[in-house]
């Protein structure tokens, strides 16, 4: 079962073969231990927020999770993300579809 705490931190995408690349951008994603996400993305020298605010996680226990941002967004698509393939060991990671940025391969910075 997914909680708070396995979000804690600050999540990169990482190149992975299958997945949108870093090429476009790299999109972040920090949980203070608080419960305070933001998702953003860097392109260049340019940072954008897409949202900010408290994280609330459903679990689907199928592999599956949505995350749910309640606070400010730059648009409400960013409110909701959508995520599997969480894998909390060695290197935690997990896959997310970013909308209208593709499906990305987050990894924990250590």
């Amino acid at each position: 079962m997914l909680d708070l705490n396995d979000f804690i931190g600050t999540w990169r995408t990482v190149n992975f073969p299958g997945y949108i690349g870093n090429e476009e951008n790299i999109i972040t994603f920090h949980v203070s231990s608080s419960g305070i996400a933001t998702l953003w993305k860097q392109a260049g020298q340019e940072s954008t927020t897409f949202t900010e605010g408290k994280l609330e996680i459903e679990d689907n226990n199928d592999g599956s999770f949505n995350l749910t941002i309640d606070g400010q967004d730059v648009d409400n698509v960013f409110r909701s993300i959508s995520g599997n393939l969480f894998i909390p060991n060695p290197t935690p990671s997990f896959v997310s579809e970013i909308p209208e940025h593709g499906r990305r391969y987050f990894e924990k910075l250590q």
